[in-house]
């Protein structure tokens, strides 16, 4: 069943939404095409953009009048035409009575004099008028605002200079006249601010440096009043014509603004304030200095999702633009309005304190004794400022001290493994890194905001809540090392885990991750609970990594519980997603997948959209590799990779790689997981470090998909590299380290090197029973591998010892009634009936049988594992009705369980068809044959052994039924994948098929 993907993904919804916008905005014909997106925008001498022979129609939009000269609007008498918009034209024009030479612009308003038109020109009047009240000198002056033929005109100022974007361009300019300019329009971006005006549309265009040297900001033709409700500006602007997205000219309409300057929330068609134009004016400071726009896009689209996301470009090569203006650029550009400077003033102070310290710093040299002073003064001051902010050792030391490391020193060292010291030795200092970076963190976060005033209250709060967090994750961490002992093993032997699993502290100082569109809730107290649910998320987390799944689910279930009570989508997709991953540890695949889905929708609502990549990338080998739906598990992962947008920033990218492997490795199509592998192996190194435990399980995972191919000496490779990074890091009496001598001696069993695959089992075996005890299940592990190489080597003696011994263990440590302790009595049983003793063999079929069935239900593909064996037993004794019987049960729990395509429901098919050979049933073997090879054809490469088999059965079965063609045509493909593999019996039974075929 092909799995229907919701369609709430953040990125999908967000993409549909900018398409839709795009949809309703024609591209512009002639003169007025825009730029490509992230590149300077150009300037000249006129007021506003080029000239054009005539402003072009968009939509229904009336076409603005073109006036010859000596036309009137109102008294003013036109001189030229200085260009057009999307607001309107603008003329110089003569003021009889005044004596002075004006620009007038005449506004666009939507139809003639419909409603529409009427309601705009309404609106667009008061708010000139509204502007017209406004006097400063960074503002251009508006003398008159009236009507003209149903539109709007604005007479104001003529101003004798430069857009600011053609002053930018004119000549390079230093940094200091930049930030004077930028000073300056600022102030009247402030000044309108104060008297209750947004904006909207501030950008190098709408800001003219005159002759005179004085700067003005203007056009406020899209200002509308800070008062005015949010609700009824939508219906207004839904009222107006939207123009063409032409990327330097204004937008009207739904999306109101330029968009290479717009904010977030006018992109979002969200209500707007006097932080959207901190925005715009970031954008602008920053093209000026950096000379190249901080978002980029080939299109509105793409432009959008990068301003949404907050993905701002990289200072470029040779930047010389100090590192404290970038930062305040950074925060004016923050994607959430509550993380930008509370106002102008705020941002000027800031642009302006760092060029006066500078300026400052330059006229002291010389005056010593005025230095030492200023110095003096300066050190006391910041100290004393300075120790509001030193809470931060006294929070770490209630989790980590001198006292607790000794105490954790003590109880390693009182489990008497030969790994403890070891281990304490590698992680101790990891932990005493970590609680030194929290301090400086904390000291940072706060700093900012209550010494250095560079930093919001609400973005220092966001700081303190991450950094609580990874507080918590620490005080996890500590408790499951106080937890270790003689007969609690957990937190030691996953002590290094642990430690390399704490979440970066440099997340919190991450202000673009911070200031992401996740709101933490308003109200105080809901903020204080969903850090305590967060706080016991990471109490979750360490269950996890101690590999206490059970407890971890529970835990996770309760934090659900309460995350659901505070009706907050991003604590409810955290909770999900925690109780999905542990869910899948625990081998609960469909519960986990349920419990992944609804995390994902949830997350997609709150727009949490590092969890939602989470979600779908643990969806990936949940579904597509636990529960064998492969074709799912591939859909999922491209769902998984538009989620994981922000690329490698937690490692999600090589994670999803690793996910994917397995999908592959379900299918068989080992080639894809190695190239999968290789490349969560090369992001893995390049973000965690050569001698990571996760780059040793990466190396492990490929070795595996190496030994799959038959690619015995690479695989080793692979292992013998892991095996060096667990012994450097955990030590080489480490139970991980004999998880990979277990691989290593697997793949020598594959290559056919028995005695060597021995030789690793028992070194595997000797780590295990020396760490963890004689009567471990992983012992029992190590010696059913060993039965498996004993009776490759025809040693059956020797193995049924091994599993017999695995059996004691398993019946002891998991109980009589374990899934495990079926697996061994099937082992033994194969041994059994290798020996040829079938009745002892059926036996112990019989006993596996009737555990796994109590044990994991009667439809359980385990269950039909042991019946497919029974079935064997009957073949041996040549007794073909039960044997068929038993095969017909087999295949009907396969299908039902795993899919009609999964390779289990193939090789049971083309088991069937031998049965029905024996018993001289042709048309059954060819049905079962055709269909088993269709099934391994669309998931199996070609020269796969198993499509060999298919093919011989199905050529034996067409030889039978007289068609001697079609036979030859199978058993000759069959030969030549048989020859490959150097079967010398297989390949002795298909050249007799083919002598009575030919």
């Amino acid at each position: 069943m092909l799995l229907l993907v919701p369609a709430r993904l953040p990125e999908v919804s967000w993409v549909q939404g900018i398409l839709a916008n795009e949809s309703e905005h024609p591209t512009l014909i002639g003169g007025e095409q825009g730029e490509a997106l992230g590149q300077r925008s150009s300037g000249d001498d006129t007021l506003i953009a080029p000239d054009a022979e005539s402003v072009p129609r968009t939509g229904g939009a009336r076409r603005a009048k073109i006036l010859a000269r000596g036309h009137s609007i109102g008294r003013y008498v036109v001189i030229d035409r200085l260009g057009a918009g999307g607001m309107g034209v603008v003329y110089t024009a003569y003021d009889p009575e005044l004596d002075r030479k004006v620009a007038v612009k005449l506004l666009q308003t939507g139809h003639g004099g419909s409603s529409r038109g009427t309601t705009g020109a309404t609106r667009l009047q008061r708010e000139a008028q509204a502007m017209g009240a406004l006097s400063h000198p960074n503002v251009i002056t508006v003398h008159d605002v009236g009507t003209f033929d149903d539109e709007v005109f604005v007479a104001m100022e003529f101003v004798d200079g430069w857009t600011l974007g053609g002053w930018l361009e004119a000549k390079t300019r230093s940094l200091a006249a930049i930030l004077e300019v930028f000073q300056a329009a600022g102030q009247g971006l402030a000044a309108a601010h104060a008297a209750g005006l947004i904006h909207r549309d501030f950008k190098p265009d709408n800001v003219m440096v005159g002759r005179d040297g004085r700067v003005r900001v203007m056009d406020f033709g899209l200002a509308r009043r800070m008062d005015a409700s949010p609700d009824r500006e939508a219906k207004v602007a839904a009222q107006l014509e939207p123009s063409p997205p032409n990327l330097d000219l204004t937008t009207t309409g739904a999306v109101l603004g330029t968009p290479a300057y717009m904010s977030p929330e006018q992109h979002l068609s969200k209500p707007t304030d006097a932080r959207s134009d901190q925005f715009s004016y970031c954008v602008a400071l920053y093209e000026a200095v950096y000379g190249e726009r901080p978002f980029r896009g080939e299109n509105f689209a793409a432009l959008a999702f990068a301003v949404y996301r907050g993905q701002i470009a990289d200072a470029p090569s040779g930047s010389k633009v100090p590192g404290w203006l970038r930062s305040v650029l950074l925060r004016g550009l923050a994607t959430m309005p509550e993380a930008r400077f509370t106002n102008m003033d705020e941002l000027l102070a800031q642009l302006g304190r760092d060029r006066r310290n500078v300026a400052r710093r330059w006229a002291l040299v010389g005056a010593g004794a005025l230095i030492l002073a200023a110095v003096t003064w300066g050190t006391l001051a910041s100290r004393t400022q300075a120790s509001v902010c030193t809470g931060g050792q006294a929070q770490l030391e209630q989790v980590w001290n001198d006292a607790r490391r000794s105490e954790l020193e003590r109880a390693f060292a009182s489990t008497d493994k030969p790994y403890a010291a070891h281990t304490w030795a590698t992680v101790s200092p990891i932990i005493h890194a970590y609680g030194q970076a929290w301090i400086e963190a904390h000291q940072d976060a706060c700093e900012a905001t209550r010494v250095r005033a560079e930093q919001s209250d609400e973005l220092l709060d966001l700081r303190m809540m991450c950094l609580r967090e990874r507080l918590q994750g620490l005080r996890g961490i500590v408790d499951a090392y106080a937890s270790v002992g003689p007969d609690a093993l957990e937190g030691l032997d996953a002590a290094v885990e642990l430690a390399s699993d704490l979440a970066p502290i440099s997340e919190c100082s991450d202000i673009e991750r911070l200031s992401a569109p996740i709101k933490p809730p308003s109200d105080p107290q809901a903020r204080e609970a969903v850090a305590l649910l967060r706080e016991q998320l990471a109490g979750v987390r360490t269950l996890a990594a101690r590999g206490a799944y059970a407890q971890g689910v529970e835990q996770a279930s309760a934090a659900l519980s309460r995350a659901r009570e505070l009706d907050y989508a991003p604590a409810t997709a955290e909770a999900l997603v925690w109780l999905g991953r542990l869910q899948h540890l625990a081998g609960d695949h469909a519960s986990a997948e349920q419990s992944l889905l609804e995390g994902a929708d949830q997350a997609a609502i709150g727009r949490h959209d590092r969890v939602a990549a989470r979600a779908w990338i643990e969806l990936v080998e949940v579904v597509g590799a636990k529960q064998a739906r492969p074709r799912e598990g591939t859909l999922l992962a491209k769902v998984a990779a538009a989620a994981n947008h922000r690329g490698d920033d937690d490692g999600q990218t090589a994670d999803l790689a690793v996910a994917l492997a397995a999908v592959y490795k379900v299918e068989a199509r080992f080639d894809a997981a190695q190239t999968e592998l290789e490349q969560a192996l090369q992001l893995r190194q390049a973000k965690l470090g050569s001698d990571h435990v996760e780059v040793a399980d990466t190396l492990l995972a490929l070795g595996e998909i190496l030994r799959e191919q038959g690619h015995y000496e690479q695989a080793t490779a692979r292992f013998e590299a892991a095996r060096t990074i667990l012994e450097t890091t955990l030590g080489s009496q480490h139970p991980e380290v004999a998880r990979v001598y277990n691989s290593m001696g697997n793949a020598a069993i594959r290559a056919g090197r028995l005695d060597e695959a021995i030789g690793y089992h028992e070194a595997a075996l000797a780590i295990r029973e020396a760490s963890l005890g004689p009567e471990h299940p992983d012992v029992a592990a190590s010696l059913n591998n060993l039965g498996a190489a004993h009776e490759g080597l025809g040693q059956l003696t020797e193995s049924l010892a091994n599993h017999q011994r695995a059996l004691a263990i398993r019946s002891v440590a998991l109980g009589e009634t374990h899934p495990n302790v079926a697996m061994s009595l099937n082992n033994i049983g194969n041994v059994y009936r290798t020996m040829g003793q079938l009745d002892d063999a059926l036996s112990h079929y019989e006993r596996a049988l009737a555990i796994k069935i109590e044990a994991l239900g009667p439809e359980h593909p385990s269950v039909g594992e042991t019946l497919g064996n029974i079935s064997n037993v009957h073949v041996s004794r040549k007794q073909w009705e039960p044997a068929l019987e038993f095969a017909l049960r087999t295949q009907t729990i396969f299908e039902a369980s795993l899919g009609p395509e999964h390779p289990n429901v193939g090789s049971g098919l083309v088991n069937l068809s031998s049965i029905h050979a024996h018993l001289l049933e042709w048309d059954a073997a060819l049905a079962t044959a055709e269909r088993g090879l269709a099934i391994f054809l669309a998931i199996l490469d070609p020269n796969h052994p198993l499509v060999a088999s298919a093919r011989m059965n199905l050529g034996i079965a067409q030889l039978h039924l007289g068609n001697a063609a079609q036979a030859a045509s199978e058993l000759e493909q069959a030969r030549a994948v048989t020859v490959g593999s150097g079967s010398k019996q297989g390949l002795a039974q298909t050249d007799r098929s083919l002598g009575v075929a030919y």
